[in-house]
């Protein structure tokens, strides 16, 4: 295992280095032997120094251990192109080890994004001043209504309910527009459950997948910027149950493209696999 890695950052002078933490297993390691090319396409704004360093760390979960190198170094590819920082200190995207086909026993690292990760990719283009989001529980009053000033909500919070117990009835988000106006996206019930999979995050925090449902949902009718516009890729592409990709994305038509021929599926990946995903 590799057991240090230096970067020099970009705002460092020549010669200094930022050492990243020790790699703990095949994927980790592969990742921070390619972190140079990683940080390459990190959007404008985003701390080239602190992504490399997280991406490490996050990679170093021992629960991907199992997982295989190359999907990793994919998950780590596209996070790192959609510039959220990785983790759970974070809470904006994290890598999550799903089972490739129920019983196989083989593990490929998967990148899901929080919805406070969209709501961050959401307050990035300049036309949103902020975007909230939360979910109903039965026994709540909810309301939505639309009259000759646009669409409107009411829902009363029940301050005791139960987040992880409670059954949820709809989600909904409300986006405040910097010219004014608000944007307003809500799901019922049997749209949670076309967007819900049996597995990863779902089973484990269905208030927070479900809270992300009508962020992905009216982000598609928002002007987008290249990162949400992989995301909603990455996103679209694991619930068709299509293998990951590490992806680009067009910065003028934001048109996401798959590039190289490396597949999760393969057990290494080499520096020439990684130039191949950026040609």
């Amino acid at each position: 295992m590799i057991e240090e890695t230096q970067i020099i950052k970009a705002e460092q002078q020549p010669g200094e280095v930022r050492r990243l933490p020790a790699a703990t297993n095949d994927g980790s390691e592969l990742v921070a032997k390619s972190i140079e090319r990683l940080i390459a396409g990190v959007p404008a704004g985003v701390n080239r120094d602190e992504m490399a360093y997280n991406l490490v760390v996050a990679c170093n979960e021992s629960e991907l251990s199992k997982c295989t190198a190359a999907s990793t170094l994919i998950a780590a590819h596209n996070c790192a192109r959609i510039g959220l920082m990785p983790g759970k200190v974070f809470g904006l995207a994290f890598f999550v080890p799903l089972e490739k086909r129920r019983g196989s026993g083989h593990f490929n690292t998967e990148l899901w994004i929080g919805y406070p990760g969209y709501i961050e990719l959401s307050v990035r283009n300049n036309y949103l001043a902020s975007v909230e989001s939360d979910c109903v529980f039965e026994g709540e009053e909810f309301r939505m209504w639309t009259d000759e000033r646009g669409k409107h909500l009411m829902h009363e919070v029940n301050p005791s309910r139960d987040v992880y117990r409670d059954k949820i009835t709809h989600a909904y988000c409300v986006a405040q527009l910097r010219s004014g106006g608000t944007n307003i996206e809500v799901c019922n019930r049997s749209q949670l459950d076309r967007s819900k999979r049996s597995g990863g995050p779902w089973k484990t925090d269905e208030f927070e997948m479900s809270r992300k449902t009508p962020i992905i949902r009216a982000a598609k009718r928002w002007p987008k910027t290249a990162e949400m516009a992989m995301a909603i890729h990455v996103e679209e592409q694991r619930d068709l149950g299509r293998e990951a990709a590490a992806i680009e994305v067009s910065p003028r038509k934001h048109k996401t493209q798959t590039y190289g021929t490396l597949s999760a599926a393969d057990p290494a990946v080499s520096d020439s696999d990684l130039d191949a995903l950026k040609k």
